[in-house]
This record gives C-alpha cells, sequence and structure tokens, in this order.
C-alpha cells in the first residue's frame, strides 16, 4: 500500500496526465486518451447555465472534435492551484486550472474549477467522477 506522500504524488502524475489528454499543440486527440486514467463508469459534470453530465465517450468526443479539427489550435490546460485529500483507497481533489489557445486564429483563454472524485484499484489510481465549472469572462 502506498504512504500518503507516494499517493499525493501519484495523484499529481494522473492530473498531470488528465490536463496533457486535450494539450494539441504536438498531437493527435483520441477518446482513448483517457482509458487509462478512469474507471469505466466515470461520470463528468459540467456546471455552467444548465448541467450537463457525460459518461467517458460522451465527454471526449465533442472535444476530440473540437480539438483535432483545426478550430482550436495550440490548446492546452493546466493546473494553477490543487488541494487533495487521501483517505485509504479514495481521494478528491479541488483544482484551478488556466486554458489557452487560437480559437479560429484568435487567442482564447479562461480558467475555472475542477473537483475531481478518484478511488485506487488493482491498476493504482483512477478518476472516477470529475464536475467542473469555468470562471465567468
Amino acid at each position: 500500500m502506498l504512504d500518503m506522500k507516494e499517493s499525493h504524488e501519484a495523484l499529481n502524475d494522473l492530473i498531470h496526465q488528465f490536463y496533457a489528454v486535450f494539450d494539441n499543440r504536438m498531437k493527435t486527440i483520441y477518446v482513448e486518451d483517457m482509458n487509462e486514467l478512469c474507471i469505466d463508469q466515470v461520470r463528468f459534470i459540467k456546471k455552467s447555465n444548465d448541467i450537463e453530465s457525460f459518461d467517458k465517450v460522451g465527454f471526449m468526443q465533442p472535444r476530440v472534435a473540437l480539438l483535432n479539427g483545426g478550430e482550436l489550435i495550440d490548446f492546452h490546460e493546466y493546473e494553477v492551484f490543487e488541494h487533495t485529500i487521501i483517505h485509504q483507497d479514495i481521494a478528491c481533489r479541488h483544482s484551478k486550472y488556466v486554458k489557452k489557445g487560437l480559437y479560429h486564429g484568435a487567442p482564447y483563454e479562461g480558467s475555472g474549477t475542477k473537483m475531481f472524485h478518484f478511488v485506487r484499484t488493482a491498476k493504482g489510481w483512477r478518476i472516477s467522477s470529475m464536475i467542473w465549472q469555468d470562471d465567468e469572462a
């Protein structure tokens, strides 16, 4: 069993990999990129004017189309703040992020908050759910 420091480092790595999935500066994005990061039953929930809920494929398909379609290029997002709580084989993380790119040739920037839930599996830590809300522009 990992100690708290090792678990925190493993979760840091997992989150780094999560944000890297959406970086299209030097690679093509695939739905399958998320497979090793999440449990099969993962849920993604977006809070905006409405509440939208997605499974893994429903979350990834529109992002793959946008990031590979040429409308949004040089896109990347990254964590600027985190607070992680670990209890045995479950954990949660408050993650503030910034996102940048070029949308139809114009600079695109934003920020927001993601809240992750994790579960430790036989293969290591995995994302079990994520809820997010973009900051108002």
